[in-house]
């Protein structure tokens, strides 16, 4: 199972964010509640992601993805850290929760 599922997400890739009338834009103001545009690399199908990272988190998106996303390096292991350390396994849901984050000298957990 762990296979079939790896190499389903190996088959999809971030295209494009979405606006709020549903148009593909390189840049949303807000990237933890905005829909995105994702497709298929064998069939090239696109599809329209059901929820926004907020709601699936980040985990299945490829490094690539990530950097198209517009993270960086540096946000990406500070997310991935808070996982992690959350006992629910729960994702960053905001900008605001992202720059607590990055901030120096804060705790990953305990300030939501």
């Amino acid at each position: 199972m762990r296979n079939a599922r790896t190499d389903f997400y190996k088959c999809m890739e971030f295209v494009a964010w979405l606006n709020d009338a549903g148009e593909p834009v390189d840049v949303v103001d807000d990237r933890f509640n905005s829909h995105y545009l994702m497709r298929d690399v064998e069939t090239n199908e696109t599809w329209v992601s059901e929820g926004t990272i907020a709601e699936e988190g980040v985990g299945f998106f490829s490094l690539s993805d990530i950097e198209r996303l517009g993270f960086t390096t540096a946000e990406y292991q500070a997310m991935l850290r808070f996982i992690f350390e959350s006992t629910e396994y729960e994702c960053v849901t905001s900008e605001e929760e992202l720059d607590r984050l990055m901030s120096p000298g804060l705790p990953a957990l305990g300030w939501r």
